[in-house]
């Protein structure tokens, strides 16, 4: 593999196709990204050097801040990686809160994935009733957009 992959965006390319071979097949990709499949040391070796967008079959590393985070790179894998979160996340907060799987994949639904605007689902959801003033005083404070959000969700339901 090449050494200076991060600075040679056709190198990079290249050299993420080589450590990621099965990136084309998306069940693999999926996989990978829903924390299914286990990355190789090579493969986080990979992600620790990269220094910009690189892409190969269904898998893409973008930069978050100093970090490299592998995302789909297809609307397939796009799609599918939402519905294994969505289930997961939905399958999780249905035997945690006592409500039909299909409510809880509204809830994921209506907070669009987004993992802030989940937590305080989950965490709101119990208080879903309450004013804002009772929230408030159970300790819930209403100080970010993803809390507000929640909130707003968590009311649509009875």
């Amino acid at each position: 593999m090449n050494e200076e992959f991060h600075n040679l965006p056709p190198e990079a390319d290249a050299a993420f196709a080589e450590v990621f071979p099965r990136a084309d097949e998306l069940n693999w990709a999926v996989g990978i990204l829903t924390w299914n499949i286990e990355l190789s040391p090579e493969q986080k070796d990979f992600l620790r050097r990269c220094d910009g967008a690189v892409s190969h079959g269904h898998l893409a590393v973008r930069r978050v801040g100093p970090d490299a985070q592998l995302s789909p790179s297809t609307p397939e894998c796009r799609w599918t990686v939402d519905s294994v979160n969505c289930l997961l996340w939905a399958t999780w907060f249905a035997v945690q809160n006592d409500v039909r799987l299909p409510t809880a994949q509204s809830l994921w639904r209506d907070a669009h994935g987004d993992e802030p605007t989940l937590d305080a689902v989950a965490e709101l959801w119990p208080l879903r009733k309450f004013s804002d003033d009772a929230v408030r005083k159970a300790g819930f404070q209403l100080d970010d957009p993803a809390k507000i959000d929640a909130l707003e969700i968590v009311r649509r339901y009875p």
